[in-house]
Order: C-alpha cells, then sequence, then structure tokens
C-alpha cells in the first residue's frame, strides 16, 4: 500500500469531494491532512521499475469506506428514529398524566359540590325538624297550661 496525503493531489480531491457533498456518502470528504492509501504493486527490475496499480485491493478497499459509511449513516438514522420516539412516547405520557390529573381534579370538584349540597340540605332538614319539635312542645305545654 503506497500512502499519499490528500494535499499532495488537490485537484483529484476537489474531484472527489464534490462527487460525494450533498449525498449520504458525504461523511467520505477528504480533508488535507488525509492520506489516501494506494495499492500498487512494484515489478520489474532495478533500471526498469514496473509500478502497476493493484485494482482489486484498492477495489475492496473503496468497497469497505463506503459499507462503513452506510453503516454509520443506518446507525446515525437509528439513533434518530430511537430518540424520536422517545420523545414521541414521553410527550404522550405526560399528555395522558395532564389528563388524568384534569379528570381527578373534575372529580374532587363534583365530590366537593355533593357534599356540600349534602350537609345543606341536612342542615335544612334538622332545621325543620327541630322547628317542627319546638311547635309541637309548645301546643303541647299550651295544652297543659290552658286546663
Amino acid at each position: 500500500m503506497l500512502s499519499i496525503p490528500s494535499s499532495y493531489v488537490k485537484n483529484e480531491v476537489g474531484v472527489i469531494n464534490n462527487l460525494t457533498s450533498g449525498t449520504k456518502f458525504s461523511n467520505l470528504q477528504l480533508q488535507p491532512n488525509d492520506f489516501l492509501y494506494i495499492a500498487v504493486n512494484v515489478g520489474g527490475t532495478f533500471t526498469k521499475p514496473e509500478v502497476k496499480l493493484n485494482l482489486m485491493k484498492i477495489k475492496s478497499s473503496l468497497k469497505q469506506n463506503v459499507k462503513n459509511a452506510v453503516s454509520d449513516e443506518v446507525a446515525k438514522k437509528k439513533e434518530e428514529a430511537k430518540a424520536r420516539a422517545t420523545d414521541e412516547a414521553n410527550k404522550i405520557k405526560d399528555e395522558a398524566q395532564k389528563k388524568a390529573e384534569e379528570a381527578k381534579a373534575k372529580l374532587q370538584a363534583e365530590i366537593d359540590q355533593k357534599k356540600k349540597e349534602a350537609e345543606e340540605r341536612l342542615r335544612k332538614e334538622a332545621e325543620e325538624q327541630k322547628k317542627k319539635l319546638k311547635d309541637e312542645a309548645k301546643n303541647k305545654l299550651k295544652g297543659l297550661f290552658d286546663k
């Protein structure tokens, strides 16, 4: 593998970055301090060297980089979906709790109202009973003193 700083091949890096920008593979952007790894086979003689690209290794390396980029994107989308689902679940839970508290408050108000009405009715009945007993006692006492 031949390691070349990407700053040595600026034009080619610009072309690659333009191809990947705005796509799902935008995280494959090459930075000036990144290195390009190129698979080469060196053969021939000392006086007449032959340098050939090993396209199979380049292909597998590129394939692995794309797989990694796709895996990263999938993981990122999973996390976003999980966060959205959690937020939605919390929102629904909070809404349900708020409705339950409102229903509880409404029922408590109804109970208090019924209690107040029952107390008022009992008080009135007691007053009426008291008045009735008082009148009966008066009538009986009148009957005793009139004789």
